[in-house]
């Protein structure tokens, strides 16, 4: 009997502490779309900031000098650059012609020792 009256009571308790009412859920569900409305007006006024701003900066004549002035050197730069790798290019070309002359020599020293060992 005891079993039954506490299987009883917890039933009911249960069920009578776990339901959430209808205005309960309204509340809840209003202030979260109260909280989602406030956010998409604040990205949509930054969307529109964003579209009204300007997509190049304006540039005085002094910024304009300065900008020619470094693609200048920029372009000295580049011409220097080549300039040396045409001269490192023909050194290697030298360096390359000199080994060639320092092998053949090489054979012929050695050619020349296995004649004299012969003798």
């Amino acid at each position: 009997m005891k079993r039954a009256m506490y299987l009883g009571l917890s039933i009911v308790l249960l069920t009578a502490s776990g339901c959430a009412t209808e205005g309960y859920v309204k509340e809840q569900v209003d202030m979260v779309c109260k909280r989602v409305s406030d956010l998409e007006a604040k990205v949509n006024g930054l969307e529109d900031r964003m579209n009204k701003m300007p997509t190049t900066l304006p540039m005085n004549e002094q910024d304009k000098a300065m900008l020619e002035k470094a693609l200048q050197d920029a372009k000295a730069s580049a011409a220097n650059a080549d300039a040396a790798a045409g001269k490192a290019d023909a050194a290697a070309g030298r360096a390359e012609a000199a080994a060639k002359e320092a092998e053949q020599a090489a054979k012929k020293g050695t050619k020349l020792l296995e004649l004299e060992q012969k003798k």
